[in-house]
């Protein structure tokens, strides 16, 4: 059963998450309204951990998302026209070209260490590229499930 400050509280955390618009916005908001959820839920929502760790009181379980992203070199076509020897003789030419190297790639990672105490969650941090460069887009993917569980996953969001 929900005790009465609990649900005020949730309310307002969703209430705060009404003007988030970023898969980031609501990856930073996890932080705060996933704090009390139970472990048996996060397991049901997050998975399996690739991490965890116990230390005293406290369980730590670290989830990590990754994503690669980025284009390859662009396929290059020619036309040319030209003359030659004394300006007598006159040719075409057409030329199709792959680039050995070029375009880019971008790797993003995000981990995500949910701290329990008592078999709840009492903190969520983030840490990796994908956290700091693109402000946490890339941790939304890890708390996705449970921000839907929980019922502040919103459709309108910007991907």
């Amino acid at each position: 059963m929900i005790r009465p400050v609990t649900t005020l509280a949730l309310l307002a955390a969703l209430t705060g998450l009404a003007g988030c618009n970023t898969l980031g916005d609501q990856a930073t908001s996890a932080q705060t309204l996933l704090v009390g959820l139970p472990k048996s839920d996060l397991l049901a929502c997050a998975g399996v951990p690739q991490r965890s760790m116990v230390a005293g009181q406290l369980e730590y379980l670290t989830y990590v998302s990754q994503s690669l992203d980025g284009t390859p070199g662009t396929v290059g076509l020619g036309l040319g026209f030209g003359t030659w020897g004394s300006g007598s003789h006159i040719g075409t030419g057409l030329g199709f070209g792959y680039p050995l190297y070029g375009g880019y790639a971008e790797s993003r990672t995000c981990e995500a260490t949910f701290t329990l105490s008592n078999d709840q969650v009492v903190g969520v941090s983030y840490v990796g590229d994908g956290a700091a460069q693109q402000n946490n887009r890339q941790c939304y993917f890890i708390v996705e499930n449970c921000l839907e569980r929980i019922g502040s996953n919103r459709t309108d969001v910007v991907r």
